[in-house]
């Protein structure tokens, strides 16, 4: 027998569980986009062109640390364009598999795979950096 109490509860419950259903991939969603166009502005102040020139010039360059360089590939990924493929590759080929990377020490090598498997595939946000040469002008 259903009381009124747990029928409350579970009216509760459904709403807060389609309500987490909703609201937490936006959460998400949101978190990635913010976190690929800071890496892409920091990328853009320290390289000149636009977002994915300034990341590929980002990651080459010794003067940023391992672990903003690996943010900059996990962000080149991200933005899923096949025009970064030429570059990617040419990463892959000068980094060995490795079975766990340290992200302070080396660029990682899992990540150029990630990028690269993104940029050919595409991936679920690839669509929120239409508008990035737009960032920061």
């Amino acid at each position: 027998m259903i009381t009124p109490q747990l029928k409350k509860n579970l009216i509760i419950m459904s709403v807060a569980a389609l309500v987490g259903m909703t609201v937490g991939p936006a959460i998400v969603m949101y978190s990635i986009y913010s976190g690929v166009k800071t890496t892409c502005l920091r990328a853009k102040a320290a390289h000149p062109g636009d977002c994915m020139s300034a990341l590929t010039a980002y990651i080459q360059s010794d003067t940023h640390t391992f672990r903003e360089r690996n943010k900059a590939l996990w962000a080149l990924g991200q933005l899923a364009d096949k025009k970064a493929l030429p570059f990617l590759q040419e990463l892959e080929a000068s980094y060995a598999m490795v079975n766990k990377c340290d992200h302070n020490t080396q660029v990682c090598p899992d990540e150029i795979y990630k990028a690269i498997k993104w940029s050919k595939k595409g991936n679920l946000t690839h669509y929120m950096y239409k508008n990035r040469e737009q960032w920061g002008n």
